[in-house]
């Protein structure tokens, strides 16, 4: 009956922290692939730049002439989540810049995604100040 049990043992403050500090890199891990690789972000992709195999689930496809484009991106802007991902020729670049300003969002690009999958990019409201 006297055996030693980890549960037995008083946990040492050294050891607390140890173990949150892996559970927590445990979470982070797959929240940093997830940013890497794009997935579950919605995707906005130029019709020039689209995939032949088609399009992941929540992408706005821009196709047809430019205030077409940028009210579709206007739109999707204003519906997505914080995390996109972008692959848009020149013109669709400079088009989300102006659709930005009309959602009254900021749009931060990131890095490249591996293989060619576009641009991560973070959306950011903008707050308004009044006095």
């Amino acid at each position: 009956m006297g055996e030693d049990t980890v549960l037995s043992r008083p946990i040492s403050r050294r050891h607390f922290i140890a173990s949150t500090s892996l559970v927590a890199a445990a979470g982070a891990v797959p929240a940093a692939h997830l940013w890497q690789s794009g997935g579950g972000a919605a995707h906005f992709v130029s019709a020039e730049l689209a995939p032949k195999t088609g399009l992941p689930a929540r992408a706005v496809l821009l196709d047809g002439p430019r205030i077409e484009r940028l009210q579709a991106m206007a739109e999707g802007l204003r519906k997505a989540a914080a995390n996109i991902v972008l692959r848009l020729d020149g013109t669709d670049d400079h088009l989300l810049d102006i659709a930005a300003q009309m959602a009254r969002v900021t749009v931060k690009r990131g890095a490249v995604l591996p293989g060619g999958k576009g641009i991560s990019a973070r959306i950011i409201p903008q707050e308004r100040k009044f006095a």
